[in-house]
């Protein structure tokens, strides 16, 4: 489960604002951390079960991620390394996409959304079985549901997951309408509390936020990389030096 936001050129002073919020379900959980990979190519928030990312920035390519699992189909193989793949592997925006539209083609993949961008593009990637459907922007709201690919959820949860999504993305829509978004609006979406679209999420049928990243580029283009190992609105950003 998670909530990502991504959002090019948001306000006058801004080039990127990325927003993870990860989020257990019933999955084992063994722990996370944010970390650079590879000789201080990808900042990536490294979780322990997949041996893989949920997120991550490229400091090489200035390509971004992010991974937000949907219900409804199980694959052998990890997101999470393929998400890591991708980030340490391509030269660029366009050869990421080739790259995960290679592997997710194959059907090893569990059902999942995620997002691959880079200071010019934002694509939003729908998977399931094999099914691909690839879209384009300067922002997205990813969320635990797709828009295109057309699936019916076998269980009582599955179905309350998507409901509860499509009320997370309501909320975070009406938030960004009409308005620039700035770091501040980032902060506040990820501590969001609401009677059914919580973003951030305490236990229960709502979860478990685990941690919140934030990817922040100003024009100048030097990345801050800010974490939360924990609720975000019980604990206060820590900034990553590398």
């Amino acid at each position: 489960m998670c909530t990502i936001v991504a959002v090019l050129r948001p306000n006058s002073k801004d080039r990127l604002l990325f927003l993870e919020n990860h989020d257990k379900v019933d999955a084992v959980y063994l722990g996370e951390d944010v970390r650079l990979i590879d000789e201080n190519k990808v900042v990536a928030l490294f979780d322990y079960r997949l041996k893989g990312i949920v997120c991550g920035y490229s400091l090489k390519t200035k390509i971004f991620g992010g991974i937000a699992n949907v219900p409804g189909f199980k694959g052998p193989m990890s997101r999470g390394v393929l998400l890591k793949e991708v980030l340490l592997g391509s030269k660029d925006l366009d050869d990421a996409i080739k790259m995960i539209k290679d592997k997710l083609r194959s059907g090893l993949y569990s059902s999942a959304n995620y997002v691959l961008g880079d200071l010019e593009r934002i694509f939003r990637i729908e998977n399931f079985d094999g099914k691909l459907y690839i879209s384009k922007a300067n922002s997205a709201i990813i969320t635990n549901r797709f828009h295109h690919i057309d699936f019916k959820p076998e269980k009582d949860l599955h179905e309350r997951v998507i409901e509860n999504s499509l009320r997370r993305e309501n909320y975070i829509q009406s938030y960004m309408q009409e308005r620039e978004l700035t770091i501040g609006d980032i902060f506040r979406i990820a501590k969001h509390h609401g009677e059914r679209d919580s973003i951030c999420r305490h236990g229960g049928f709502d979860t478990l936020t685990l941690s919140s990243v934030i990817f922040h580029l100003e024009n100048d283009l030097q990345p801050k990389i800010l974490y939360i190992i924990g609720n975000p609105c019980e604990n206060q950003y820590n900034e990553f030096k590398f």
